[in-house]
Protein backbone atom coordinates (compact mmCIF):
# COMPACT_ATOMS: atom_id res chain seq x y z
CA UNK A 1 0.00 0.00 0.00
CA UNK A 2 1.59 3.22 -1.27
CA UNK A 3 1.34 6.60 1.04
CA UNK A 4 0.36 9.61 -0.80
CA UNK A 5 0.19 12.82 0.51
CA UNK A 6 -2.67 14.58 -0.08
CA UNK A 7 -3.01 18.11 -0.34
CA UNK A 8 -5.65 20.25 0.46
CA UNK A 9 -6.39 22.94 -2.22
CA UNK A 10 -6.94 26.42 -0.62
CA UNK A 11 -10.78 27.70 -0.04
CA UNK A 12 -9.76 30.42 -2.50
CA UNK A 13 -13.24 32.14 -2.12
CA UNK A 14 -13.29 32.42 1.83
CA UNK A 15 -10.45 34.86 3.18
CA UNK A 16 -10.31 34.97 7.18
CA UNK A 17 -11.53 37.83 8.74
CA UNK A 18 -9.95 38.87 12.16
CA UNK A 19 -11.51 37.30 15.37
CA UNK A 20 -12.93 40.82 16.52
CA UNK A 21 -16.53 41.20 17.34
CA UNK A 22 -17.67 43.39 14.41
CA UNK A 23 -16.66 42.88 11.33
CA UNK A 24 -16.10 46.49 9.43
CA UNK A 25 -16.14 47.95 6.26
CA UNK A 26 -12.63 47.90 5.34
CA UNK A 27 -12.16 44.41 6.38
CA UNK A 28 -14.87 43.13 4.30
CA UNK A 29 -13.52 45.14 1.61
CA UNK A 30 -10.10 43.35 2.16
CA UNK A 31 -11.46 39.77 2.75
CA UNK A 32 -13.41 40.32 -0.55
CA UNK A 33 -9.79 41.74 -2.35
CA UNK A 34 -7.46 39.05 -1.29
CA UNK A 35 -10.35 36.36 -2.52
CA UNK A 36 -9.61 38.32 -6.17
CA UNK A 37 -5.92 37.76 -6.02
CA UNK A 38 -6.70 34.12 -5.01
CA UNK A 39 -8.40 33.50 -7.79
CA UNK A 40 -6.10 34.83 -10.19
CA UNK A 41 -3.36 33.32 -8.39
CA UNK A 42 -4.74 30.03 -9.04
CA UNK A 43 -5.15 30.99 -13.17
CA UNK A 44 -1.74 31.66 -12.98
CA UNK A 45 0.40 29.10 -14.63
CA UNK A 46 3.48 28.10 -11.82
CA UNK A 47 6.24 26.18 -13.79
CA UNK A 48 8.60 25.53 -10.66
CA UNK A 49 7.42 25.57 -7.48
CA UNK A 50 10.69 27.52 -5.78
CA UNK A 51 11.86 30.45 -4.28
CA UNK A 52 14.46 32.73 -5.69
CA UNK A 53 17.74 31.85 -5.45
CA UNK A 54 21.11 34.13 -5.74
CA UNK A 55 21.36 32.93 -9.36
CA UNK A 56 18.26 33.31 -10.15
CA UNK A 57 18.84 36.85 -9.10
CA UNK A 58 21.65 37.13 -11.05
CA UNK A 59 20.33 36.26 -13.87
CA UNK A 60 17.67 38.31 -14.24
CA UNK A 61 19.14 41.12 -15.99
CA UNK A 62 20.34 38.27 -18.75
CA UNK A 63 18.64 40.78 -21.33
CA UNK A 64 15.56 39.24 -23.24
CA UNK A 65 17.67 39.68 -26.99
CA UNK A 66 20.38 37.15 -26.08
CA UNK A 67 17.59 34.57 -24.42
CA UNK A 68 15.58 35.12 -27.93
CA UNK A 69 19.24 34.43 -29.61
CA UNK A 70 20.75 31.45 -27.87
CA UNK A 71 17.04 29.76 -28.57
CA UNK A 72 17.18 30.54 -32.43
CA UNK A 73 20.86 29.05 -32.57
CA UNK A 74 20.19 25.71 -30.72
CA UNK A 75 16.99 25.90 -33.12
CA UNK A 76 19.30 25.96 -36.42
CA UNK A 77 22.39 24.22 -35.20
CA UNK A 78 22.54 20.36 -34.71
CA UNK A 79 25.56 20.53 -32.57
CA UNK A 80 24.13 22.95 -29.35
CA UNK A 81 21.03 20.45 -30.14
CA UNK A 82 22.50 17.58 -29.03
CA UNK A 83 24.45 19.20 -25.97
CA UNK A 84 20.84 19.70 -24.93
CA UNK A 85 21.82 22.90 -22.30
CA UNK A 86 18.64 24.63 -23.56
CA UNK A 87 15.39 23.03 -24.03
CA UNK A 88 13.64 24.98 -26.96
CA UNK A 89 10.34 24.47 -26.11
CA UNK A 90 10.40 25.32 -22.50
CA UNK A 91 12.53 28.16 -23.69
CA UNK A 92 10.04 29.84 -26.05
CA UNK A 93 7.26 29.39 -23.31
CA UNK A 94 9.49 31.19 -21.17
CA UNK A 95 9.55 34.11 -23.37
CA UNK A 96 6.25 34.15 -24.59
CA UNK A 97 4.45 33.73 -20.40
CA UNK A 98 7.18 37.29 -19.69
CA UNK A 99 6.02 39.07 -22.52
CA UNK A 100 2.02 38.39 -22.06
CA UNK A 101 2.57 38.76 -18.31
CA UNK A 102 4.81 42.17 -18.26
CA UNK A 103 1.24 44.32 -18.45
CA UNK A 104 0.00 42.50 -15.82
CA UNK A 105 2.89 42.73 -13.69
CA UNK A 106 3.16 46.21 -14.32
CA UNK A 107 -0.28 47.02 -13.30
CA UNK A 108 -0.15 44.79 -10.09
CA UNK A 109 2.98 46.93 -9.18
CA UNK A 110 1.31 49.71 -10.03
CA UNK A 111 -1.95 49.02 -7.31
CA UNK A 112 0.78 48.07 -5.03
CA UNK A 113 2.71 52.17 -4.79
CA UNK A 114 -1.20 53.51 -5.18
CA UNK A 115 -2.26 51.52 -1.77
CA UNK A 116 0.69 52.19 0.03
CA UNK A 117 0.28 55.67 -0.89
CA UNK A 118 -3.06 56.14 0.03
CA UNK A 119 -2.62 53.48 3.67
CA UNK A 120 0.07 56.23 4.26
CA UNK A 121 -1.82 59.25 3.16
CA UNK A 122 -4.71 58.45 5.76
CA UNK A 123 -2.06 57.63 8.33
CA UNK A 124 -0.72 60.43 7.84
CA UNK A 125 -3.39 62.27 8.62
CA UNK A 126 -4.43 60.74 11.23
CA UNK A 127 -1.53 61.42 13.18
CA UNK A 128 -1.45 65.11 12.29
CA UNK A 129 -5.39 65.17 13.82
CA UNK A 130 -4.17 62.45 16.76
CA UNK A 131 -1.36 64.66 17.62
CA UNK A 132 -3.53 68.10 17.75
CA UNK A 133 -6.06 66.41 19.82
CA UNK A 134 -3.04 65.34 22.22
CA UNK A 135 -1.73 68.65 22.34
CA UNK A 136 -5.60 70.49 23.25
CA UNK A 137 -5.92 67.48 25.52
CA UNK A 138 -2.31 68.69 27.19
CA UNK A 139 -3.55 72.31 27.41
CA UNK A 140 -6.90 71.49 28.90
CA UNK A 141 -5.29 69.26 31.44
CA UNK A 142 -2.77 71.97 32.47
CA UNK A 143 -5.45 74.13 33.41
CA UNK A 144 -8.15 72.00 35.43
CA UNK A 145 -7.82 68.95 37.21
CA UNK A 146 -10.42 66.68 35.35
CA UNK A 147 -9.08 63.43 36.63
CA UNK A 148 -10.39 61.54 33.28
CA UNK A 149 -8.89 63.76 30.97
CA UNK A 150 -5.39 63.81 32.99
CA UNK A 151 -5.54 59.79 32.67
CA UNK A 152 -6.05 60.35 28.27
CA UNK A 153 -2.96 62.41 28.69
CA UNK A 154 -1.11 59.89 30.49
CA UNK A 155 -2.00 57.34 27.90
CA UNK A 156 -1.71 59.18 24.75
CA UNK A 157 1.66 60.03 25.75
CA UNK A 158 2.60 56.42 27.12
CA UNK A 159 1.37 55.47 23.47
CA UNK A 160 3.07 58.28 21.65
CA UNK A 161 6.66 56.71 23.13
CA UNK A 162 8.23 59.99 23.24
CA UNK A 163 10.06 60.86 26.21
CA UNK A 164 10.06 64.85 25.38
CA UNK A 165 12.80 67.78 24.24
CA UNK A 166 16.58 65.85 24.99
CA UNK A 167 18.33 67.84 27.24
CA UNK A 168 21.50 69.83 26.05
CA UNK A 169 24.93 69.06 27.87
Amino acid sequence: MSMKKVRRKPERLKAKLPSTLTVTYYQRLAAHCLAVLDELAAVIPRLEETSPTRASRRHRNIPLAFLGTAIDSVEQIPQLQFMKRLDVHRGRGTLQLMEAFRPIRDKVAAFDRDLVNVIDARRSSLAIEALGTYAVAKSLARDCNDAALLACVDHMQRDLGRRGRRKKK
